[in-house]
């Protein structure tokens, strides 16, 4: 797996192994850009339904409460497009970046990952990957449950809707979701 600059969200980091963790976090080699044109290597990335995400973050960032005790949902809402506007600096501001910030690209910009999972069917798609890499089929352990209403729907307005829809549009389109 190659993300940008070796930056992980939360969410990514917490359904990796250890072991891989430190093959992603500390990689012993560096991806060049023919690795991501490479017909010999799997890319493969996962992708979460962005108001999903966002619901989820405000109730469990990185397993603690301090964006809740600072915001409210809507304020916290209201805070992305700066939150988008300044660099990766910290986990936190990694945790409401777009996942598609952090997917592989080529020169030209296209998204180069061969195959694109999505949270919501992970083991499914896990399996997928597994199947194509052609090694034994494990089950990802669930790491992390957010404390947050099952519908996520439920905490949104259709002004913190369009904000999550706006800034997050290539993940919508690229996961093919809807609110």
């Amino acid at each position: 797996m190659f993300m940008r600059e070796y930056n992980l969200p939360q969410w990514a980091a917490n359904i990796l192994t250890d072991s891989a963790k430190r093959d992603v976090l500390y990689p012993r080699s560096i991806v060049t850009p023919a690795d991501l044109v490479d017909p010999k290597l799997v890319k493969f990335a996962f992708i979460r339904n962005p108001w999903a995400r966002m619901a989820s973050a405000y109730g469990n960032v990185g397993g603690s409460r301090h964006v809740a005790d600072q915001y409210s949902f809507e304020a916290l809402i209201e805070s992305l497009p700066e939150r988008h506007a300044t660099p990766v600096a910290d986990q936190e501001n990694a945790h409401f970046k777009p996942a598609s910030y952090f997917l592989p690209r080529d020169a030209a910009g296209q998204c180069r990952v061969d195959i694109l999972g999505r949270v919501e069917t992970c083991q499914r798609d896990w399996r997928h990957i597994t199947d194509t890499v052609r090694i034994l089929p494990f089950d990802l352990p669930h790491y992390n449950p957010a404390d947050v209403p099952t519908d996520y729907r439920s905490v949104y307005t259709a002004r913190t809707r369009n904000i999550v829809g706006d800034l997050f549009a290539e993940d919508i389109q690229l996961g093919n979701y809807d609110f």
